[in-house]
């Protein structure tokens, strides 16, 4: 882990900090136009559902700036402090590669470059250069074909935007006018996702998680290691998306390769002495297609992807033995502004693996649904929501409810509650104990 003391960085943290706050004066100093500015002050904090104990507690500073240049070049910088206690836990960052680790970091306190993209419009033509995200999927939270980023999982599934894509390193040329549109990217960034800590409350516990081991490596005997993440050229991400719009629809073709973000157990002897769990990330290829159109009142969305050679642990007498097959995703989602000013969005997505010998640790198929409905009342200043997420393969899921108060234009405060329930080694029941009421205030200026 790359770490560094915060009053050897503080410099660092009051430069970032402060870019949101003198962004009217950059264009002056500097000879650029200013495009716009903020910064976010996001408090999040949350009772446990049983107990009453604070099970959430988080505090983020997030302040951005766009700025232009001459010749059509812009920059777009983003910046991330945090704190949190204990167990809300920032994420794990050994899965990050050196160039993406925070540039402070110690148990509680965090500061990290969210998105530093330099770009160019030339004609139909758009040229980017840095630390960006690249959103390819139509579903709404639900990865079929979204695949080209790594994803922060440290909250879960519990995040207000999902997935919460984590920005990398890279270059991307987009072609976009009339007829065929052309999306091509690279990150050399080999990053691949953000998972909670061990003893964080979302730390991974099913053992479809875990290799098919029946119990939480991280109090086991057996130490974990994540595998190298600083092979700029050997792990990139290659993505390449094709678009057109054929009558009212739109439709597109993307192809991926790159290291899988879901990680595969391995057990290696270190000098015959002792052993440990390797997380690995194997490289894997991705076929995918998207199709969305509207019908009437009604926004309809398809999804299919397939992997031919995905990377997974397999049920053996051998401890964490791995195999591969064939991955089908498939994802038919609706959106529905229905009568009264509701708003009506349901989804149903298919995992199937295909079959083999020996048995994979995780179920040949998963079916999964969301349903969410919304409503803006008192001239959208409250908005309230409610969500369900289950898996109809293990009957499990989470149960969300929430209102949103804009109480002024910079000031919104929400109040929720999240129940989670299931079985152990269920997807969302492994975290049945982590069910939540919180509330959460975002001052943005």
């Amino acid at each position: 882990m790359v770490s560094f003391q915060l009053r050897k960085n503080h410099r660092l943290l009051i430069l970032l900090l402060m870019v949101g706050l003198l962004a009217p004066v950059t264009p002056a100093l500097a000879g650029l136009e200013l495009v716009s500015h903020r910064t976010e002050l996001d408090y999040w904090l949350g009772v446990d559902g049983e107990e009453g104990r604070i099970a959430l507690s988080r505090l983020s500073i997030r302040p951005e700036i766009k700025l232009r240049f001459d010749q059509g070049w812009r920059l777009e910088a983003a910046g991330r402090f945090e704190a949190a206690r204990d167990r809300t836990g920032l994420g794990t960052v050994e899965t990050y590669s050196s160039a993406s680790r925070p540039l402070i970091d110690n148990d509680d306190v965090r500061l990290e470059i969210d998105r530093l993209v330099l770009s160019r419009r030339i004609g139909d033509h758009r040229l980017s250069f840095g630390k960006q995200t690249i959103a390819w999927g139509v579903l709404d939270g639900i990865q079929i074909t979204d695949r080209f980023d790594p994803v922060r999982r440290r909250d879960f599934v519990l995040t207000e935007v999902r997935p919460e894509r984590l920005a990398r390193w890279g270059l991307r040329w987009q072609r976009e006018g009339e007829g065929l549109n052309v999306d091509l990217a690279v990150a050399f960034d080999p990053t691949v996702n953000q998972l909670a800590n061990a003893g964080d409350r979302f730390q991974p516990l099913a053992s479809r998680l875990l290799g098919g081991l029946a119990i939480d490596p991280g109090s086991a005997d057996i130490p974990i290691m994540q595998s190298e993440r600083d092979r700029y050229w050997h792990d990139a991400t290659l993505g390449l998306r094709l678009s057109r719009r054929i009558g009212r629809a739109d439709a597109s073709l993307l192809f991926l390769s790159g290291p899988d973000p879901e990680p595969l157990l391995q057990l290696v002897d270190l000098d015959g002495s002792q052993s440990v769990i390797n997380l690995e990330h194997p490289r894997r290829m991705l076929i995918g297609g998207t199709l969305e159109f509207p019908a009437g009142s009604h926004v309809w969305r398809l999804e299919l992807a397939h992997s031919p050679d995905q990377a997974i642990n397999t049920e053996s007498e051998i401890q964490l033995s791995s195999d591969e097959r064939g991955r089908t995703l498939a994802g038919i989602g609706m959106d529905w502004n229905a009568p009264g000013g509701w708003f009506i969005n349901a989804q149903l997505a298919v995992d199937h693996l295909s079959s083999g010998s020996p048995v994979a640790v995780r179920p040949r198929t998963d079916v999964i649904s969301t349903l969410r409905i919304q409503r803006s009342i008192a001239q959208d200043t409250i908005k309230l929501r409610s969500e369900l997420l289950t898996s109809l393969s293990d009957a499990d899921g989470v149960l969300r409810a929430s209102m949103d108060w804009q109480y002024s234009d910079p000031l919104r405060l929400s109040i929720g509650a999240d129940w989670l329930f299931g079985t152990r080694d269920g997807l969302f029941g492994q975290y049945q104990d982590a069910s939540r009421a919180w509330l959460r205030m975002r001052f943005t200026f």
